[in-house]
């Protein structure tokens, strides 16, 4: 059966709820570190390439998680700024990160 452009099917937004709601207790549990970044990552080095890549990979992710929670949740705008909070700090801090060790060359 062809659906119309624009038409949702239930269970696929369901699913997709459930897979954002587990990446959000996910990288509620994460450390900056758990993303091999730290105050010691070299993105201009030999694996530069290779932290450029986690980084924007974790900045998305968190960009991602951070929308999905302002605007799509259910919960109560308690837990949703909770939630928001932390995951929001974790992303000025990979910023901070990028920030500082890419010493104005940039991603």
């Amino acid at each position: 059966m062809l659906r119309a452009a624009g038409d949702v099917h239930p269970e696929l937004v369901t699913r997709s709820r459930s897979i954002l709601d587990k990446c959000v207790e996910w990288i509620l549990t994460c450390a900056v570190e758990d993303f091999e970044l730290d105050k010691e990552t070299d993105f201009q080095g030999d694996d530069g390439v290779k932290f450029s890549s986690l980084a924007k990979l974790a900045i998305g992710l968190h960009e991602v998680l951070l929308e999905y929670l302002v605007l799509c949740t259910d919960l109560n705008p308690g837990t949703v700024r909770n939630k928001v909070f932390v995951i929001a700090n974790k992303l000025e801090e990979i910023t901070a990160l990028v920030r500082v060790n890419t010493k104005g060359a940039g991603l």
